[in-house]
């Protein structure tokens, strides 16, 4: 059996691409950002958030100051149950919390997993049309239809059980 870290770092990737390219279609969007799944929240990948000067100037965090302060919100993500969709030039790179490596097959946990899925996709989908427009008005309807994508699109509770179960 493998562990929820390596199913869901296996599956996401392309589930998160395939609902992606459909919002991007159903919504008439051009994407010609690329969406990438870096992973769950760790030191590497925060490492790798601030030091990348494109997605620190993307997000105004261009200054010593504005820096710390981004580094806080990202330590932040793990005091939460979501993500976030940071945008380069031609990616836009999704990071969740590691919290959903503790799922398992809990219902509302699987239910959590989806609906944050779907949210940092729709910012992604959102992303190419303008970087500052994140939560603008379409991004409720690009959430919920995304959501609704990925429940009749895949098993997630299939996918999921696989999962080795905590000792």
């Amino acid at each position: 059996m493998s562990t929820a870290k390596q199913i869901l770092e296996k599956e996401l990737p392309a589930i998160i691409e395939k609902g992606y390219t459909e919002a991007c279609y159903y919504f008439k969007v051009v994407s010609y950002r690329k969406v990438i799944f870096k992973g769950f929240y760790s030191p590497n990948i925060y490492q790798q958030i601030l030091s990348n000067q494109e997605i620190l100037a993307n997000l105004g965090a261009d200054t010593p100051h504005l820096k710390k302060i981004l580094a806080e919100e990202l330590e932040n993500i793990l005091l939460s149950k979501g993500g976030v969709a940071l945008p380069t030039q031609w990616e836009t790179w999704i990071i969740l919390n590691p919290f959903y490596l503790e799922l398992g097959t809990s219902s509302k946990l699987i239910i959590g997993l989806v609906e944050i899925v779907a949210h940092e996709t729709a910012h992604a989908t959102i992303f190419n049309w303008d970087i500052q427009r994140g939560h603008a008005e379409p991004h409720a309807e690009i959430t919920k239809y995304l959501k609704d994508y990925y429940w009749r699109t895949y098993d997630w509770e299939k996918l999921l059980k696989e999962i080795k179960p905590k000792k």
